[in-house]
């Protein structure tokens, strides 16, 4: 992904203003390739990578990909749910929370790409 990906999906409504249903379907795409992504195949892909790890001796490796992994799983996964249902500050939470993750995994995919 790409930094004018993430800059391109920003949020940028007035502050206290919720982002919109779409606003958060887009953020999903770009984290996960869809809009309507399927989180039991994610939350498998995550359990397999961390058992794989902890069963190598990694053990400081797999609880590092499981906790920061994990929320940002969970909290898209709740949110498709009940984004209807959920309030104004709740919604700007998820979605920063979502932003933050993002940039998290940009940075990751750049070290990674300054090791090859």
């Amino acid at each position: 992904m790409s930094s004018s990906a993430a800059s391109e999906n920003t949020f940028s409504t007035p502050e206290g203003t919720p982002p919109s249903h779409e606003d958060f379907l887009n953020q999903l795409e770009v984290l996960f390739g869809s809009k309507n992504p399927d989180f039991d195949h994610f939350a498998s892909l995550l359990h397999r990578r961390y058992k794989e790890r902890k069963e190598a001796g990694e053990e400081e490796a797999a609880n590092t990909i499981w906790k920061a992994h994990r929320v940002p799983l969970d909290v898209a996964y709740e949110a498709s749910e009940r984004w209807d249902n959920l309030d104004a500050a709740t919604k700007r939470s998820v979605y920063e929370l979502l932003q933050t993750y993002e940039k998290k995994l940009e940075a990751l995919q750049q070290t990674r790409k300054l090791n090859e």
